[in-house]
């Protein structure tokens, strides 16, 4: 029996809520008038539904006594919660840095996205066991 205080049906809900965000700002991207806004809402998109993975997966710090740690990005954060998703998380953060959008990065993004997105809906359901706390 787990000691956790959290309410897994709120957390449930956020997920849901961060995946079918996810799915519309995708919708959003394909509606986009410009190759950089196709870009930007599908990169969003990926975004939400890294969290909802994250959401399902990560464990908060617990580190009493000690220093903060420096801040991570969501994709290095994912690699480490979903390795199954290790390149994934390496494919976006490269994205991340993409300053001149073209057609083809936009819909590269959308098309990565659009599958990106079925994966993490997977891997938010398919959770590993909760460790058992004795």
């Amino acid at each position: 029996m787990s000691h956790s205080t959290a309410n897994p049906a709120v957390a449930d809900r956020s997920v849901v809520m961060l995946l079918d965000q996810a799915a519309e700002g995708l919708e959003q991207a394909r509606l986009a008038g410009t190759a950089a806004e196709r870009f930007a809402c599908a990169r969003l998109a990926a975004l939400r539904a890294a969290a909802a993975v994250l959401a399902t997966r990560a464990e908060p710090a617990r580190r009493p006594g000690r220093a903060r740690s420096r801040p991570r990005s969501v994709w290095v954060l994912l690699a480490d919660v979903a390795p199954e998703l290790g390149e994934w998380s390496g494919f976006f953060a490269v994205c991340a840095s993409t300053r001149v959008i073209t057609t083809r990065d936009a819909d590269d993004m959308l098309r990565q996205t659009e599958q990106f997105l079925g994966l993490a809906r997977a891997a938010a359901v398919l959770r590993p066991q909760a460790r058992r706390r004795h």
